[in-house]
């Protein structure tokens, strides 16, 4: 299968907060990228579906933005520790925390 990315993207393990404004489930990225990220959890949400995040960067800086599920891959909680299950996001807008967002970009860039 050909790879569909374009853009760079990095490991990476943040705490992320995900879903509708009334209702958050807790994730972790695992890779995130200028445009995106993805999000491990077994609590995936449909493609198409609008979230709002709110990621925890290495210096506990919060950054808030909106993003659009591109894919998810949905596994049972108890196969969690062994299967890769979550969604693919792509960032479509920031509430706040840009400029920390666009920080931990260039850091995982120099580093690579």
């Amino acid at each position: 299968m050909a790879e569909k990315r374009d853009k760079a993207r990095h490991r990476k393990r943040l705490k992320v907060r995900y879903g509708d404004k009334d209702h958050m489930q807790i994730g972790f990225t695992e890779d995130v990228s200028d445009e995106g990220m993805f999000i491990r959890t077994a609590m995936t949400k449909p493609p198409r579906s609008t979230l709002c995040i709110e990621l925890e960067t290495s210096t506990n800086e919060v950054v808030s933005l909106s993003g659009r599920v591109q894919w998810s891959k949905r596994i049972p909680p108890s196969m969690a520790h062994k299967l890769k299950g979550g969604m693919g996001v792509k960032i479509s807008d920031f509430a706040s925390g840009e400029e920390a967002f666009r920080k931990l970009m260039e850091f995982l860039k120099e580093t690579r």
